[in-house]
């Protein structure tokens, strides 16, 4: 792994006092272990990434001081309650799966437009009232999925009549509820979720610009403002190298005996050199393109496969 990315996964650690932990470190994978207590990160200002499922953890806290963590991962804990949220203003994906959990008034902490929390899993645990699950998950202004209940693992509060109209109705802002779309299709996940997944956060910058569904970018809708700014560059240069041989070259210079526009009846001849230039230029573009396409194709086959592991 980089040096940025530090995984100790089923380690037998108890503790997260003793770890070899640097300011520069932006993953932080510890799943499977024995740890009870979320501590010692003060100093890990530049974490991004927080898996600390599959643990013995009882509460949420210590976390404050990360506020550039996108993804945290609690879930198969000892959870009974959301808290310890408040300062996470960029944190997209908190999985809370498998815990205990039948208070969410934590999530209160992470309302207003400068919270950004996009994915919520809460399945496999004990919420049982529907009204307060409501009044929580209404101010997450950014929120677009939320998961109560996933394999046979839900809430209590799933088992309500009209469950699945009820939160659709009173949350306009989320798109996807336990894997379903508002048409109650199997929702796909978004391409722009590559940047929530550690080691694919640098490749997601070749695909997208906008929030644009795994199905839109397999037929070409994605857009790709790296080319479109090579070539934008390339088009420039090429239009200012033709300008600047036109106005040294006496061939082509226009003689000027009056103040009115004198046109030159002097056709320009052909430049091998300019056309072999533009000919090398136009391949160099064309193996970006491909280049990035075969990424585009290769993340897919990626996405597909954390899926299916997923599911």
């Amino acid at each position: 792994m980089g040096d940025n990315e530090l995984s100790l996964i089923d380690k037998q650690l108890t503790s997260l006092q003793d770890l070899p932990l640097s300011p520069a470190v932006t993953s932080l994978n510890l799943h499977c272990n024995h740890i009870p207590r979320i501590e010692g990160l003060s100093s890990a200002w530049h974490l991004r990434h927080l898996d600390l499922s599959s643990n013995r953890i009882s509460k949420i806290e210590g976390l404050s001081s990360l506020t550039s963590l996108r993804t945290l991962n609690l879930s198969s804990n000892l959870i009974t309650k959301i808290e310890g949220l408040n300062g996470l203003v960029n944190l997209t994906k908190l999985n809370l799966s498998y815990n205990q959990i039948n208070n969410v008034t934590g999530l209160l902490y992470l309302h207003g437009t400068e919270y950004k929390l996009k994915h919520l899993s809460l399945n496999s645990n004990l919420i049982d009232s529907m009204d307060h699950l409501l009044q929580c998950l209404l101010g997450l202004q950014g929120l677009r999925s939320v998961t109560l209940s996933k394999d046979g693992g839900d809430n209590p509060v799933c088992s309500a009549p009209g469950y699945w109209e009820i939160v659709m109705e009173s949350l306009p802002q989320i798109s996807v509820l336990d894997g379903l779309d508002r048409l109650r299709h199997l929702s796909s996940p978004g391409i722009s979720s590559l940047c929530d997944i550690p080691c694919l956060e640098d490749y997601a910058d070749f695909l997208v610009s906008s929030d644009a569904s795994h199905s839109e970018a397999v037929k070409g809708a994605a857009t790709t403002p790296c080319i479109d700014k090579v070539l934008t560059q390339f088009r420039e240069q090429i239009a200012l190298e033709k300008t600047t041989e036109q106005a040294t070259d006496p061939v082509t210079q226009p003689v000027r005996q009056s103040s009115q526009p004198v046109c030159s009846t002097v056709t320009d001849p052909p430049n091998p050199i300019n056309e072999e230039r533009i000919k090398k230029l136009e391949h160099q573009v064309s193996q970006l393109i491909q280049q990035v396409t075969y990424q585009h194709l290769k993340l897919t086959l990626i996405m597909d496969v954390f899926v299916q592991i997923r599911v």
